[in-house]
């Protein structure tokens, strides 16, 4: 009888993983994510220096359309003014890159004649401008 009053009554305790899950499933996209943008190199202990200076790339975008017409910032522009323009840039930034961006139909020799003349203007830096084939 004096077991019976003071008995103990156990009671079973559910315990809910789902929110567990949830975040382990977060965790594990975000860890992907993030590593898929992960810079891949050699590890490179850099030198030190107190006259540090950083360089901007400085570039010059000429558009040639298939008629051999080109264009900076949207305008038409001559053989002669573009001549003018890029001696312009490379006396402020010797460094200027031209970044031809030819037509996907434009003549090679349009290419060639942007080419020469910006040679002729001092131009030593090219670049052809493409999008990544899908």
């Amino acid at each position: 009888m004096f077991d019976e009053e003071f008995r103990v009554v156990r009671q079973r305790r559910w315990v809910d993983l789902t929110p567990l899950v949830d975040l382990t499933y977060i965790l594990f996209i975000f860890f992907i994510v993030t590593t898929t943008f992960a810079k891949t190199g050699i590890p490179v202990n850099a030198p030190q220096s107190k006259h540090v200076e950083s360089t901007k790339l400085v570039q010059l975008d000429v558009y040639i359309d298939k008629n051999g017409s080109y264009f900076y910032e949207s305008a038409p522009i001559t053989g002669p003014q573009l001549h003018q323009l890029i001696q312009q840039k490379i006396l402020v930034h010797k460094d200027t890159v031209l970044v031809l961006n030819p037509d996907r139909d434009t003549k090679t020799q349009y290419l060639l004649d942007v080419i020469d003349i910006s040679k002729d203007a001092g131009a030593t830096n090219f670049s052809i401008a493409s999008k990544k084939k899908l």
